[in-house]
């Protein structure tokens, strides 16, 4: 028996070039934990610059390739453990024009399914019950672009082999408040070619010469200041070693023991009902990494 899911089916294979160009015309399961601002890999500038040709997408980070590796072996334990057949599906919402999303498979029961090669959070977090926040949003835009499905399993597996599930219930009130943000950015953003606000995750680019002689200054003096620091490692080791444990004089360098005393201000403020956020001030500083 077919899964059924109206007449949302569009016959497109995953991965496939007319399923990238779909992808990019609209707002996917994948897109909505970026468009709620809570996804850990993207801000809603750099999906607007992939949506819009600025930018290429990322390519696929390692875990991302493991899971697609292993998605038709997780497929067959969900098979195997709940007796039924998947089928992936890429579904178009009749209702949302905007709203797409690639089904790693749907039930003839009409349960949506979205596997997943898991780390340990999101492990840890299935086994409780829980979905972490950007899977939840994946599976309630899913979903959303699937209007008779009322229920999703969220399948996961370590590897290793272990396995969990968890039952995702549709949350109308949800798929509304993700519904406006996604209408949102698909008519403020990709169709008028308005680029979203920035957020503290995004970044101006600045290639100007001058710019660009600074930033290789910065590196160089860094990765110099990086092997002064572990050649300094190694020598004080290696000098340490001719102390005898005690106070020593080796040259004109003085060896000596000293002892600190450290105080947890947290667990004292705990114990004695002092609210430390009353006390509590937020400094600026920068933070400089050569990526």
């Amino acid at each position: 028996m077919e899964a059924k899911v109206q007449n949302y089916d569009v016959d497109i294979e995953q991965r496939s070039e007319e399923w990238l160009a779909l992808r990019k015309s609209k707002i996917g399961a994948s897109d909505a934990a970026i468009i709620m601002g809570i996804s850990p890999w993207k801000t809603q500038l750099q999906l607007w610059e992939e949506k819009t040709g600025r930018k290429e997408q990322a390519p696929p980070s390692y875990m991302m390739l493991q899971g697609i590796a292993q998605e038709e072996h997780i497929r067959q334990l969900y098979e195997l453990q709940h007796e039924t057949f998947v089928v992936p599906k890429v579904v178009v919402s009749e209702e949302l024009p905007w709203a797409m999303a690639s089904l790693d498979g749907i039930t003839p029961d009409n349960i949506i399914v979205e596997f997943k090669l898991a780390n340990k959070e999101v492990f840890s977090e299935a086994k409780k019950g829980n979905v972490v926040p950007y899977y939840f949003a994946q599976i309630q835009h899913q979903l959303a672009c699937v209007p008779s499905a009322k229920i999703a399993h969220f399948f996961i597996m370590r590897n290793g082999g272990e396995t969990c599930l968890v039952e995702v219930e549709r949350d109308e009130k949800y798929i509304a408040q993700l519904m406006a943000l996604e209408k949102e950015f698909y008519e403020e953003y990709m169709l008028k070619d308005c680029p979203p606000p920035f957020s503290e995750k995004d970044y101006v680019t600045n290639d100007t010469s001058e710019a660009l002689s600074a930033a290789l200054e910065w590196q160089i003096a860094k990765q110099r200041l990086d092997d002064a620091k572990t050649k300094e490692e190694a020598a004080r080791k290696a000098l340490l070693e001719h102390t005898d444990d005690g106070n020593t004089m080796i040259g004109n360098v003085k060896c000596t023991k000293s002892y600190s005393t450290t105080v947890s201000y947290k667990q004292a403020c705990v114990d004695n009902d002092i609210d430390v956020e009353k006390y509590t001030k937020q400094t600026f500083c920068w933070k400089l990494k050569a990526v």
